[in-house]
């Protein structure tokens, strides 16, 4: 199957408004890995992330925790898939290790999560469609960074014919779920050998037993759905309620490729699908007649759904219903689901939208490309579905980043973890201008309070083709610092050290040897808080950020 980014249709005459930009702390991070000077990220199709703070980290130590942030991207016709992680400190938030790596084309369709096994030890899981069928992968998380796969384990029983799209779920680094379609299957004789539909699988890692995989080849059983139809198709999954509910929506198929599709949302217990086998009932809680007439380009990524972790049971949704016009269905804690247009005044592409409650469940937050803006951009509801939060409104927009104007829709993502993260964690690919096919993968954090997202230039944290190995140590420090470049060049240096608030302490120059005796020297008795040390030569940029205890 051919993968390709969908060609947009151009109209002019939008009018609309995106609020003043609020800056954040430059303490909080705005990051760029890979750069698009790698080659690594190619005409992106599709983004996935997933964060989580204070995960055990039993190879740094026995008691270490460590917020962890996982992303992927996956690229047009099968060109340039990747995998990128960050590990932080959860005191001081400054990154211990990051990096990315390349992910076989065959692999397409990802998302990713962060689990752990019985013993604590942090694993990255990610789902896919491949040459296996539904499947999905697991990496150890380890100090020197997220080591390639495990075996994958196949998901889906069977070797049916797979046509759309295989959405995950996680929930507090013990359960996940999976949700897929799939076409039905008949004997020569016309008997039906399986039935299509909507299908689902729901494992939950053991605390007791040997080994340390996060998963075995028992863990749950592929579910159908039941009542789901030929033909149910585009599915996407959230875990919420503490874990005990999983709510699935889907578009139902049935009917010619042609018009508006009826949405369908069915739930049920997180137990009732992980016991048992066979088709499994999940009652229909909702849906929306003649909702979307997107359900073909780009893997049906036009549905997405979230829940909070912990709280209400209530969940979200948001759709389009075409290429211009997104809408919001939420269930709130009244039972009675409501509607709501998110896109008043953009009249041009405004697709592949994405979506997370924020910490307490009180809130939803949504985001999107937009042609109109040449950005992505978001807004926000409060839980009741039907109530603006303070800063977007009915036609007002905050801006996450410009982005010149593409003809082809570009995928940003949210964390769907919400209240084990401390900030809302955003993965979005940027291209420069008169660039044509490679891009940036950009990732920031925006506190859950804020409807703003920092709009200053990312640091870039890691690339693999210009990293010198540089880091400052000891990292914290009681005493001074001191840079150690493995792959120094030999030229010399310029070293800016700034305080939190950006004002400049300090600049050095000089070769490397002839710097760290002044940076040992003065760093000595720097006041206790977070730096930026800028470093700079002819060849070579990159900004650390250290902490004076």
């Amino acid at each position: 199957m051919k993968k390709a980014l969908l060609s947009l249709g151009v109209a002019t005459g939008s009018v609309f408004s995106t609020t003043a930009q609020t800056y954040i702390s430059p303490g909080l991070a705005s990051w760029t890995m890979p750069a698009a000077s790698t080659l690594a990220v190619y005409r992106p199709l599709k983004t996935s992330c997933y964060s989580y703070d204070s995960v055990s980290f039993p190879l740094i130590s026995p008691t270490a925790r460590q917020d962890l942030y996982v992303y992927s991207w996956e690229g047009e016709n099968f060109v340039k898939n990747g995998l990128g992680w960050i590990r932080r400190d959860p005191v001081s938030g400054i990154v211990q290790n990051s990096g990315y790596f390349g992910v076989p084309i065959s692999k397409y369709d990802m998302s990713v999560g962060i689990v752990t096994d019985r013993d604590g030890y942090p694993y990255v899981i990610a789902s896919y469609h491949g040459p296996m069928g539904y499947t999905y992968d697991t990496y150890q998380w380890t100090p020197s960074g997220v080591m390639t796969a495990t075996t994958p384990i196949k998901i889906n029983v069977d070797s049916m014919y797979m046509i759309n799209r295989i959405s995950m779920d996680c929930y507090d680094l013990k359960k996940v779920v999976f949700t897929y379609d799939g076409r039905p299957q008949w004997y020569p004789d016309s008997t039906l050998r399986r039935q299509g539909g909507i299908y689902t699988r729901a494992m939950n890692i053991a605390t007791t037993g040997t080994g340390y995989a996060p998963f075995n080849t028992s863990q749950g059983n592929e579910r159908y759905i039941d009542s789901t139809g030929h033909w149910g198709a585009w599915p996407d999954v959230a875990i919420g309620r503490s874990g005990t509910e999983v709510t699935i929506p889907y578009i139902n198929m049935d009917t010619p490729l042609v018009g508006y599709k009826t949405i369908y949302v069915r739930k049920t217990g997180f137990n009732n699908i992980f016991f048992g086998a066979g088709p499994v009932t999940m009652p229909l809680v909702d849906s929306i007649p003649a909702a979307t007439s997107i359900y073909v380009a780009n893997y049906g990524r036009h549905l997405r759904i979230d829940a909070p972790d912990h709280g209400p049971d209530v969940w979200s949704l948001v759709y389009n219903t075409d290429r211009s016009e997104l809408f919001a269905r939420t269930m709130p804690s009244s039972g009675i689901p409501v509607s709501k247009k998110l896109t008043n005044l953009l009249t041009l592409w405004n697709s592949q939208p994405t979506i997370a409650y924020n910490d307490s469940g009180t809130a939803i937050n949504y985001g999107w490309y937009s042609q109109d803006a040449g950005a992505f951009i978001s807004n926000k509801l409060y839980s009741n579905g039907t109530t603006f939060y303070p800063g977007t409104a009915s036609g007002v927009y905050k801006k996450i980043d410009n982005v010149p104007f593409q003809a082809y829709i570009l995928p940003v993502s949210f964390s769907r973890q919400n209240d084990r993260s401390k900030y809302l964690f955003t993965v979005y690919p940027y291209i420069q201008s008169g660039a044509v096919n490679y891009f940036d993968m950009r990732s920031k954090l925006a506190p859950w309070s804020s409807t703003a997202f920092r709009p200053e230039a990312p640091t870039s944290i890691h690339d693999a083709h210009n990293d010198l190995g540089l880091i400052a140590f000891p990292n914290p420090s009681t005493g001074g610092f001191t840079l150690k470049m493995e792959g120094y060049n030999g030229k010399k240096l310029s070293v800016t050290i700034t305080d939190i608030a950006g004002k400049k302490v300090t600049t050095l120059e000089g070769y490397l040897d002839i710097v760290n005796a002044q940076l040992s020297t003065m760093s000595q008795f720097l006041v206790p808080g977070i730096y930026n040390i800028s470093v700079t030569n002819t060849d070579y940029h990159k900004v650390l950020k250290v902490v004076k205890q």
